[in-house]
């Protein structure tokens, strides 16, 4: 995180696993670096589609986690797409 050009940083895991690992660079960075704890893809990008570029970084903080909390998904992790319809009559 030293190496990116600004002291603001916003991070987005966009996987539970990452979170903590995001925290703890958090910690160890000179730079104000908040953490929106996105776990998957469509909680990031809602995060991102939030960011007011006029708001402060504790501020975006903030409203990207808000944003993402109100994002639920599901993962169907039966196989492809193709193999579950082929086995349902549908192609």
């Amino acid at each position: 995180m030293e190496s990116i050009p600004s002291n603001d940083i916003i991070i987005l895991p966009n996987n539970k696993n990452i979170v903590l690992t995001a925290e703890q660079a958090k910690s160890l960075s000179q730079k104000n670096v908040q953490v929106v704890p996105a776990i998957t893809i469509p909680q990031g990008i809602t995060a991102l589609l939030a960011l007011n570029y006029q708001a402060d970084l504790p501020e975006n903080a903030r409203v990207m986690a808000e944003a993402a909390e109100g994002i639920h998904t599901a993962e169907d992790h039966q196989g492809s797409s193709f193999g579950a319809n082929q086995r349902h009559g549908c192609a």
